[in-house]
């Protein structure tokens, strides 16, 4: 009878592991000529969108302001999740007559909002 031994395999998951945490997104507020200003920093995808979500929804909702401008100059990444973000604060200040404008993206997210098309319906100085 012959006997088949298992061969474990060793993987180093602390090189996996160090990748898989999401790097922070850093939200500033400030105020500004009547704006409540956001200066955006860190990579907004799907692990970081919710955040930016809620903090808008109450900026917008909660507080009132109709008047958001976000500071995008410290944004190194956006995906499609931090587009729709960006996307659902436009059209929930649009609904209560605010705006949004969206300063400063760095040449790869100026890339993903005009590649998307959201040039045309976002305000992007």
């Amino acid at each position: 009878m012959r006997v088949r031994r298992a061969v474990a395999q060793e993987v180093d998951i602390t090189a996996l592991s160090q990748d898989a945490a999401p790097p922070p997104l850093s939200l500033r507020f400030s105020r500004n000529d009547g704006h409540v200003v956001i200066e955006v920093a860190g990579e907004l995808d799907i692990a970081t969108a919710p955040l930016l979500h809620e903090r808008l929804a109450d900026i917008i909702e909660a507080q009132g302001n109709l008047a958001v401008v976000l500071d995008l100059a410290g944004l190194t990444f956006i995906d499609s999740s931090g587009l729709t973000a960006l996307v659902t604060a436009h059209k929930r200040l649009a609904a209560h007559g605010g705006r949004l404008n969206l300063t400063r993206p760095c040449p790869a997210t100026r890339r993903a909002i005009e590649i998307t098309g959201l040039h045309r319906v976002l305000t992007v100085t």
